[in-house]
Order: structure tokens, then sequence, then C-alpha cells
């Protein structure tokens, strides 16, 4: 996860962060390196970061995230502070947040 402003975006820092990331793991002789998702709820890779991430790549596979609570207790105490009804949408606490 990285943010830069716009001094670090007119030097195009993101890249020299990647590749130094890439280069790292290439030379543990890493096989797979994830680059993670696009931003957004779409799942059709129109976005900048879907675009920018395949930049990169030779391939892309499916990728699940936050798919199963850990800490149900925990998890039961977050949806309450929202204060949000019965939903279908996970996780739970997130609901609304994307319109």
């Amino acid at each position: 996860l990285a943010a830069f402003d716009d001094h670090g975006y007119a030097l195009r820092a993101s890249y020299a962060l990647d590749w130094q990331a890439i280069e790292y793991f290439a030379d543990q002789k890493l096989r797979w390196l994830h680059l993670g998702g696009g931003a957004g709820v779409k799942s059709d890779g129109g976005d900048g970061l879907s675009f920018y991430k395949r930049g990169w790549s030779t391939g892309s596979v499916p990728a699940y995230f936050c798919g199963r609570i850990l800490d149900r207790t925990r998890y039961a105490e977050i949806v309450a502070t929202k204060r949000i009804g019965a939903t279908t949408y996970f996780p739970a606490y997130r609901a609304g947040e994307f319109g």
C-alpha cells in the first residue's frame, strides 16, 4: 500500500518502488509475486490501478480477499458499532460505503 503527493506522481515514484520490490523478490527466488487487486468494487479491471499493475505482469489469476471471519466476537462488535441492519454484503461493516 502506498500513497504519493503531486511531486511523487511527477517523479513516477511508484515505478521505482515497485521495480525495486520486484528485483528484491526475484533475487529471493520467489516464483510468484501478487500485486493485489485494482481500485473500487467493480471487477472489470478498467480502473487506473488495474491498468498500472497489468503493466508489470505476464498474466493474472483470480484472488479473493476477506472471505472468512476468523474472530467472530470481534467481527460482531465491529458490525454493532456501525448500526447496520441485516445485509448480505460482506464484510457487513462496509455495507453502503461504495454507493
